[in-house]
């Protein structure tokens, strides 16, 4: 690939022209067929698992080609078109479906962690697990942060050749127009690999998280509740407070262990796959505003400066929804309780005739639960609507402070390109709304998990 970026270049050169010697010309024109057809054999060679190394299950499953595909397969993803295109011709059964990678499988995974001895705390030891995904998926974040203004910056340079021919000459003009869309293929690839890393560590890391809650819910005394007489029930409890209120007070609730697994396992993974967004977005927004500094002057900076004066409001939302998120996961638990403890007593219930009482139970928490999420939903819908309104907040300041402060002529090639700057604004800002609301969520839940797997007494068995 080294040699083949130079070879286009002295190709380009030879095609228009540009080289005096027909020898030379014509080796510049060999030389880049000779690089075409070595970047092709290398793009299409079977590359990872040298020799191959395919993870076969005991019901004979057919394994993922993934390890083995080529960079080219690999990268535009035509590894699976095989099993899409059967998909797509016949319903696929269960023999049809391809296993996983290997190192994709929940006991490998769980192997690999656990094999890893660390003192550090949990959370710390999750995130220090995926240190190397992690760092190749901001890579891929900070390419696409890069490449996505390719485009801007390609049209302001067709722009101007429009205006007048005379700033470059026409074979420029066409490389430009070609690179457009390569531009926009390459980021596309950037953020299709940036996502598909983050997947990868998303369902790994559930799986570590489920395999760690369940491991230790074992290892711990976990109580549900029965109910016999509202009466009987409190002075059994108050009885059982007095008689060992310390080992009582490190009990695993089923209801908490069944919310950690189902939905803060959801939410901590989640966010993992969806991490380089909120890289991506930050850098994007840096480079956004560098690059309208650089067409519009000062006057990006005024826009800009609207974004650090609104921030203290996003801040003191994302704190309301975290102290919101947190109440209400706790009301959630106390309602899947309540739900285990009606199902275990079932037959006492009907027995007594207390149906009516543990629905009205039931109800009061389901309500309250409710309750909190509507509110977590109009901090996040009012979350989104200042970062919503910021873009455009930002566009007319800028182009105010530029055409009346500044007195500037604002000509075609720095309003379109500019435009297409503030578009792209618009990208990051959204992306930090969302992400800044789903990563306070996915902080208390990981809390939540760290908590129970840090914390309590083994229990021998």
């Amino acid at each position: 690939m080294f040699y083949f970026i130079p070879a286009v270049v002295f190709f380009r050169s030879a095609l228009i022209g540009n080289i005096p010697s027909s020898t030379v010309s014509r080796y510049y024109e060999a030389s880049f067929v000779l690089c075409f057809i070595l970047v092709l054999l290398t793009s299409t060679a079977t590359v990872g698992d040298k020799p191959g190394h395919i993870y076969v299950t005991s019901d004979g499953t057919t394994p993922s080609p993934e390890t083995v595909s080529s960079l080219l397969s690999f990268s535009t993803y035509s590894w699976i078109d095989k099993m899409i295109w059967k998909a797509s011709k016949a319903p696929l059964a269960k023999e049809d479906i391809w296993g996983l990678r290997e190192d994709d499988y929940a006991l490998h995974v769980l192997q690999d962690f656990e094999s890893k001895h660390s003192t550090m705390r949990f959370t710390f030891k999750l995130f220090s697990h995926f240190k190397v995904l992690f760092m190749f998926q901001a890579f891929w974040a900070l390419l696409e942060s890069i490449i996505v203004f390719a485009p801007s910056i390609l049209l302001k340079k067709i722009l101007e050749y429009v205006s007048d021919p005379t700033v470059t000459s026409k074979s420029v003009a066409w490389c430009i127009v070609i690179l457009m869309p390569l531009a926009k293929m390459a980021d596309s690839t950037a953020s299709g690999f940036s996502l598909f890393l983050g997947r990868r560590v998303c369902v790994r890391m559930r799986a570590i998280i489920i395999g760690e809650v369940y491991a230790k819910a074992l290892r711990r005394k976990i109580t549900v509740q029965e109910t016999e007489d509202p009466e009987t029930e409190k002075t059994d409890k108050d009885a059982e407070s007095k008689a060992d209120s310390k080992d009582a007070s490190r009990t695993a609730e089923l209801g908490a262990i069944i919310n950690l697994m189902a939905i803060d396992a959801f939410k901590v993974s989640e966010i993992c796959g969806y991490l380089h967004f909120f890289v991506g977005s930050i850098l994007m927004l840096v480079f956004c505003i560098g690059l309208l500094y650089a067409l519009l002057g000062w006057s990006a900076l005024a826009g800009g400066a609207a974004i650090i004066v609104l921030l203290p409001m996003n801040v003191m939302f994302s704190r309301w929804s975290a102290d919101v998120q947190k109440v209400m996961l706790g009301t959630t638990d106390k309602r899947i309780q309540k739900m285990n403890e009606t199902f275990s007593s079932i037959r006492i219930i009907k027995f007594f005739a207390w149906e009516d009482n543990f629905f009205r139970d039931i109800m009061n928490i389901r309500r309250e639960e409710l309750h909190y999420l509507r509110l977590r939903t109009i901090l996040w819908v009012a979350q989104t609507f200042l970062w919503f309104f910021v873009p455009t907040l930002v566009t007319v300041i800028s182009f105010y402070c530029y055409t009346v402060i500044q007195g500037n002529e604002l000509t075609a090639s720095i309003a379109f390109t500019a435009l297409s700057l503030f578009t792209l604004l618009r990208s990051p800002l959204d992306q930090l709304a969302d992400m800044i609301a789903v990563v306070i969520q996915s902080k208390v839940s990981l809390d939540r998990v760290s908590d129970f797997v840090g914390g309590g007494r083994n229990i021998e068995v």
